[in-house]
């Protein structure tokens, strides 16, 4: 047999062991029995009444029980001819009397037998204006609610239309109670309610039974009307640049108008007075600008609760700031005596709405000197737009709240160390650079003599070696009167010393002094004239000496 056929013979068995059992039990309990069961739940009712507070009767399954009438208090301390007992001793006969199954003698417990209620008096009350506003007083009722039995809780029960009967405060005020605390506002159905709790009799473990009897005054139409709200402050509100006019409607609250802390939404009114908002088409994502004396902005409160009606053009006085931006400033230089260069930077934080770069007006600001080498420097941002200020850091340092800017010295004198002078000459300029000249020994390669060769050298102040990649150029004064030519070394051009400057770079750095052919070099000109008459007194000496010799031979 299959899982599935046994699973349907197990249920059907389970079905006739069920019905089986069900039948055994209405054979046990046959219906008259269940009947009478439920029958013998019914207690006999008892139900104590007075009108007055003072004159008592009390009836027995809705039939006035005859000699129970009495007077006076219900309970009293001490007295076993109190209502409270005559009535306990009226009701003890009653059962016994009508055949209950209670003891044919002393005192029992008689709240085990039968069911007691008490009907007090209905309450007598006013009322003269039957409107108030929300959140006031509220509607005022006249009544005077004595204590029968045990004191009242008083409360007022209200609804509307249709709807069920709800417990609402009754607030206790010289003759009488005001209704409307805590209830919304609408159109109510109210009356007022007396309770009191009344303990009578104690079982085995002299715990009391509590019953409790309800009065009720008359019903009246009542009405608590929507509270209108009123400005009685003008707020005043600041923000940042870039806050929407539905932004600022969220800041809002009904503190700032009023003293009711009332939950709601404010809204941009559809008429405002303020020329920015003129030709807004979408005034919720408006934005204002930074203005003096800022902008007055009418807003619409709306309440969440149905209790407070609507209240329109409110004024704001709303001031605006500048929005800051982040900016990063790119280190700039400048030679000394040439004009400031314009840095490069970057607007790191975001711009309100359709905002551009161009929209801001940038300019450049600089605390420094063009004419005077520097390396401390500052450059800053400025924009020409009221709406932003600049937050500026520099590019490179993060610890610089500012751009850095130099002024480098396009030329720099420097000597070596036989004495020789000359100077470096930069393009992009120097500045806290140390330019060293050395004279170095190098291969002879030209074929005359070399006088001396300087080595170029360029450090910074921790001895790091800074030379420039590109060209820079070197000049010289009071070279040796024998030094004719220089060149660069690794270079073969020879140049006429009297160019007096060679252009050099990291790779070639050494500048050679090339001494010139004297002899040829001594027959210029003035050399030629100054040797002729050198000569010529030369031979004036010879004669002279010549003569005089003559002269003394002819004497002796």
């Amino acid at each position: 047999m299959s899982a599935k056929k046994m699973t349907i013979v197990l249920i059907c068995c389970l079905l006739v062991v069920l019905g089986t059992a069900v039948c055994a039990l209405l054979e046990l309990y046959p219906q008259d029995v269940l009947v009478a069961a439920a029958e013998d739940k019914a207690l006999p009712s008892f139900v104590i009444a007075t009108a007055d507070g003072e004159n008592w009767t009390l009836s027995f399954n809705s039939q006035n029980v005859d000699g129970a009438e009495c007077r006076g208090a219900f309970i009293e301390a001490n007295n076993h001819n109190c209502v409270a007992f005559k009535m306990y001793e009226a009701i003890k006969t009653c059962l016994r009397e009508s055949g209950a199954d209670v003891p044919d003698k002393d005192d029992f417990t008689i709240a085990n037998y039968c069911d007691i209620s008490f009907k007090l008096p209905d309450i007598v009350s006013s009322v003269e204006q039957n409107t108030a506003e929300y959140g006031s007083q509220g509607v005022f009722f006249g009544a005077r609610i004595l204590q029968i039995i045990s004191s009242p809780s008083v409360a007022f029960e209200y609804k509307k239309e249709g709807d069920e009967w709800q417990r609402a405060y009754a607030d206790y005020t010289a003759g009488g109670y005001l209704f409307g605390r805590g209830v919304d506002a609408g159109e109510y159905q109210v009356r007022l309610v007396a309770t009191e709790k009344i303990r009578y009799e104690v079982n085995k473990q002299l715990v009391p039974f509590e019953y409790e009897s309800v009065r009720y005054g008359q019903t009246f139409a009542c009405t608590i009307e929507k509270t209108e709200l009123s400005a009685q402050k003008q707020p005043k509100k600041s923000f940042v640049y870039g806050a929407s006019l539905s932004d600022m409607a969220n800041s809002l609250e009904s503190t700032d108008f009023c003293d009711a802390n009332v939950q709601g939404r404010f809204v941009p009114s559809a008429a405002q007075t303020d020329e920015a908002l003129a030709s807004v088409a979408d005034i919720n994502s408006a934005y204002l600008g930074v203005k003096d004396g800022g902008h007055v902005v009418y807003f619409d409160f709306i309440p969440d609760s149905d209790n407070y009606k609507p209240l329109e053009q409110i004024a704001v006085q709303i001031n605006v700031s500048p929005r800051t931006l982040y900016v990063r400033i790119r280190d700039a230089y400048s030679l000394a005596g040439e004009a400031f260069v314009i840095p490069k930077y970057q607007i790191v934080s975001a711009l309100v709405g359709s905002d551009t770069e161009a929209d801001l007006g940038v300019s450049f600001e600089y605390e420094a000197d063009k004419d005077v080498p520097s390396m401390s420097y500052r450059s800053y941002i400025a924009f020409s737009n009221p709406n932003y200020t600049p937050d500026c850091h520099s590019y490179e340092s993060q610890f610089a709240n500012y751009g850095r800017y130099f002024v480098y010295a396009k030329q720099v004198e420097v000597v070596a160390d036989d004495g020789q002078i000359f100077y470096a000459f930069f393009g992009s300029g120097l500045m806290d650079v140390i330019v060293k000249a050395s004279r170095v020994e190098v291969e002879n390669k030209y074929g005359r003599p070399i006088y001396a060769a300087y080595k170029f050298e360029f450090s910074d102040g921790d001895g790091n070696d800074v030379t420039p990649e590109e060209a820079f150029s070197i000049t010289w004064k009071n070279t040796p009167e024998i030094v004719e030519y220089f060149t660069v070394y690794g270079k073969d051009e020879l140049l006429d010393i009297s160019e007096k400057g060679m252009v050099l770079s990291k790779q070639y750095n050494v500048i050679c002094f090339i001494e010139g052919n004297s002899m040829a070099k001594a027959f210029t000109p003035a050399n030629i004239a100054l040797a002729t008459i050198c000569g010529v007194l030369a031979l004036t000496v010879v004669a002279l000496c010549v003569a005089w010799k003559k002269q003394k031979r002819y004497l002796v």
